[in-house]
């Protein structure tokens, strides 16, 4: 089954509206909030899918956590 092209565009407009308003009540705190998100995600990125050479052991293991 596939999803309609209009429910990611709209959940995405709705992301962005949200964030807005955020930013323009509480500019600090949603500065913090973003920054804390793009450093987890991006130490997700660079550990689980940039790192092309990863070690058998830690391979093993993670494929070991996707199948459960």
């Amino acid at each position: 089954m596939q999803l309609p092209l209009v429910v990611p565009i709209l959940y995405f407009l709705v992301l962005v509206v949200l964030l807005a308003v955020s930013l323009v009540t509480k500019p600090k705190e949603s500065a913090i909030g973003m920054a804390m998100t793009l450093s987890t995600g991006v130490a997700y990125y660079m550990l689980v899918i940039a790192w092309t050479s990863k070690p058998a052991a830690l391979v093993d293991n993670m494929g070991r956590l996707y199948l459960r």
